[in-house]
Order: structure tokens, then C-alpha cells, then sequence
């Protein structure tokens, strides 16, 4: 006889933050940066971090609430890998459109 195996599907869910700390704390917690959107907003470029994973949601919630708690050495790795990303995205934005776009 062979045996009934179980198969879990594991849920990501997905969350959009203008706040680089925040998708700081949701990195070093385990969501991934599944991508990025420019935006100008007043005359300023923003960027918006669009984040998955498996507890995205609830650790956004403890960041809100004031309950985040995360080992600081991974909290600055993951800030300087965030800042990084987002001013590569905004620098290329910025050399994309003063060129005219592609040629």
C-alpha cells in the first residue's frame, strides 16, 4: 500500500511600501523584492518596494505597531541593500528619461 502524501501551498502575500526602513525590516525578515515602480509624485521621483512572502503582512503590522523587533547588524545590512537598489532604480530612471529613452 502506498501512503497519501500531503501537499501544502504555502500563500505569499504582497505588499507595496514608499518606506525604505520598513522594506528594510520586511527583508531582513525573509519577503523578497519581487519589484520596483518609479514615480513622480510633485516633482519628485519616488519609488515604490513591492515585497512578498509567507509572513509579509504580519511583520508589516508588528513594523506599524511599533512591535519589530530584528538583530540590528541585519536590520543596517538589509537598509544599506535596500537604500543600494532604490538609488541604482532612481539614478537609472533619471539617465533613461534625460537621454529620451531608448534610441
Amino acid at each position: 500500500m502506498s501512503e497519501k502524501q500531503k501537499v501544502v501551498i504555502k500563500r505569499s502575500s504582497r505588499i507595496k511600501t514608499t518606506d525604505i526602513y520598513q522594506a528594510a525590516y520586511l527583508l531582513a525578515r525573509g519577503a523578497v523584492i519581487e519589484d520596483l515602480e518609479l514615480v513622480k509624485e510633485l516633482d519628485k521621483d519616488v519609488c515604490i518596494v513591492i515585497l512578498s512572502g509567507e509572513s509579509v503582512l504580519s511583520d508589516q503590522q508588528a513594523y506599524i505597531n511599533n512591535q519589530a523587533l530584528i538583530e540590528p547588524v541585519l536590520y543596517q545590512k538589509a537598509i544599506n541593500r535596500i537604500k543600494d537598489i532604490v538609488f541604482k532604480a532612481v539614478s537609472q530612471m533619471k539617465k533613461y528619461s534625460y537621454h529620451g529613452g531608448l534610441q
